[in-house]
C-alpha cells in the first residue's frame, strides 16, 4: 500500500512528531499517529508505509496512510493501529518512514526509498479499564434514564403536547461536557478540549471566541505536546458551563471572544 505525497523545490518532506490519541486499555485499539509534511506539489514523493515492530506488550498493529492536499502544502498522515495485551507505560519504539522518488515506469511497486525519515518512540499509558462497580452503576444510571424518557413519550403522548424541557443543542452540549470531564480522569488533555470545542460548536454563535479557544487548545495538547495546567483546564470548564448556563437563559452573554 503506498499513498501519494509531495515535496516540491521547497525541499524534502519532513516529519512531525508522533501523538499516541490519549490513553490505551487492555484489548482495546490504540492509535498513533505520524505526519510527514512538506510545501510542492502532491505526485513528487512516495510515502510507504513503515516496517512495525513487534513490542512484548502489544499486538503487532496495521498501517494506514490518507494523503490531504490544501494549496501548495501536502500532508500524509501516517496511521498505526495496535493492541495493548499489557497495563503499565511503555514506548512504542522508534520507526523509520521510507519516502520514494515515483518510479520512472510509473508502477508504484517500483518505488525505492529514496530517504528514510526517523521517527522516534512514543510513550503510550496502558490503564486498566472502569471497575465492575463503575460499569454497574453506569448501566443502572442509563436504566432509569430509559425509564423516565419511557415516561416522558407516554405522558406527551396522551397530553398530544411534545414540549422539550430544553433544546437539543443544550442537551449535547451537556453531554459533551460529561464526556470532556471524562476525557480529564483519564489523561486524555487533546480530548478533553476537543469536547469543550464540540459543547461550544452546539451552541453557536454563542460559543463564540471560546470555539477557537478551545480548538487552539486541543491542537496544542495534541500535536503540540503541551500538558496543560491544572488551572486552566479548572478554568476552560468553568467558562464551557457559564457558556451553557448563559445559552439556556437566553442571555447570549458569550457572544465577545474569551482570550486564553
Amino acid at each position: 500500500m503506498l499513498a501519494l505525497a509531495g515535496s516540491a523545490v521547497a525541499g524534502p518532506p519532513e516529519l512531525a512528531p508522533g501523538m499516541a490519541a490519549g490513553p490505551a486499555r487492555p484489548g482495546d485499539a490504540c492509535r498513533i499517529e505520524y505526519r510527514v509534511q512538506w510545501e510542492g506539489a502532491p505526485d513528487e514523493w512516495l510515502v510507504m508505509p513503515p516496517e512495525l515492530p513487534e513490542p512484548g506488550w502489544a499486538e503487532r498493529g496495521r498501517v494506514v496512510l490518507r494523503a490531504v492536499s490544501e494549496g501548495g502544502e501536502q500532508t500524509v498522515t501516517v496511521e498505526v493501529t495496535f493492541t495493548p495485551i499489557e497495563e503499565g507505560d511503555f514506548e512504542w519504539p522508534a520507526v523509520a518512514i521510507p519516502v520514494a522518488a515515483p518510479p520512472e515506469s510509473g508502477r508504484l511497486l517500483d518505488a525505492e526509498p529514496a530517504l528514510w525519515l526517523d521517527a522516534d518512540a512514543v510513550s503510550v499509558s496502558v490503564r486498566p479499564g472502569p471497575p465492575a462497580a463503575w460499569l454497574a452503576g453506569a448501566a443502572a444510571v442509563l436504566l432509569a434514564a430509559a425509564v423516565a424518557a419511557a415516561w416522558v413519550l407516554v405522558r406527551r403522548k396522551r397530553s398530544g403536547q411534545a414540549q422539550a424541557e430544553a433544546p437539543p443543542p443544550y442537551e449535547r452540549a451537556r453531554m459533551r461536557l460529561h464526556e470532556a470531564r471524562r476525557r480529564r480522569l483519564d489523561g486524555d488533555w487533546y480530548g478533553f478540549y476537543l469536547e469543550l470545542e464540540g459543547a461550544m460548536q452546539e451552541l453557536a454563535p454563542a460559543g463564540g471566541g471560546l470555539t477557537e479557544r478551545f480548538a487552539r487548545r486541543a491542537q496544542e495538547a495534541g500535536y503540540g505536546g503541551v500538558r496543560p495546567l491544572d488551572d486552566e483546564m479548572d478554568g476552560a470548564m468553568r467558562d464551557a458551563e457559564r457558556a451553557l448556563t448563559d445559552w439556556r437563559r437566553g442571555s447570549g452573554a458569550v457572544e465577545k471572544e474569551q482570550k486564553a
